[in-house]
């Protein structure tokens, strides 16, 4: 697999992972109250490793990227940034002032 390939895979799998904290939050929101459990739950454990995951494969995205075009190579690590924050708002909002 040549470069650009493997930079195409770690964008994707960047891209994947900063989506997945908000879906697995967005799915836990819908899901309503629940009381509470010994065990934080797999959605949790999904929300972790998924946020856990981001550095490592954002790193490996940069280490590979073209940074000729650092427009078009900062998108992905843009995104993922920009997800990580608005599942952590979230996340924030829903734990103290919403108490879910």
């Amino acid at each position: 697999m040549r470069a650009t390939g493997v930079n195409r895979f770690a964008s994707y799998a960047l891209l994947f992972l900063a989506v997945v904290p908000v879906v697995v939050l967005a799915g836990a929101i819908l899901q309503g109250h629940q009381p509470p459990q010994e065990d934080e739950g797999t959605a949790a454990h999904l929300f972790q490793i998924a946020v856990g995951l981001q550095l490592p494969v954002g790193l490996f995205y940069a280490a590979t990227a073209d940074w000729s075009q650092a427009s078009r190579s900062i998108r992905p690590l843009a995104f993922a940034a920009v997800m990580l924050v608005l599942a952590f708002s979230a996340l924030y909002y829903f734990e103290h002032a919403y108490h879910l």
